[in-house]
């Protein structure tokens, strides 16, 4: 919960200040950072923890599995979302702003 806090009173606090163009870069970097930081020790703890290893193949296969459905249920659900929302032919559908 602590966590959400945080991502919630950093979401307000920068949409009330927002950051400059040269603040917002370094900002990217140190998340990205980060991002790479915790990657490496959630690698490192998963290494380390045995029981893991032993059952890799098996998490693998579920893993592909969870994706796999993920991916079909979303197509199936804009394939009927779209086939309930008819758009007009004649109408040109831009998702640029012109």
């Amino acid at each position: 919960m602590k966590v959400m806090w945080a991502l919630v009173l950093g979401m307000v606090i920068s949409f009330m200040f927002p950051l400059k163009e040269k603040v917002a870069k370094i900002n990217g970097r140190l998340q990205q950072f980060g991002v790479v930081f915790l990657l490496f020790f959630m690698g490192a703890s998963i290494g380390a923890d045995d029981k893991i290893i032993e059952n890799i193949s098996t998490i693998g296969v579920k893993a592909i599995v969870f994706s796999i459905l993920s991916c079909l249920g979303s197509i199936i659900v804009v394939y009927f979302l779209t086939e309930k929302i008819k758009f007009k032919k004649d109408k040109k559908v831009s998702y640029r702003g012109e």
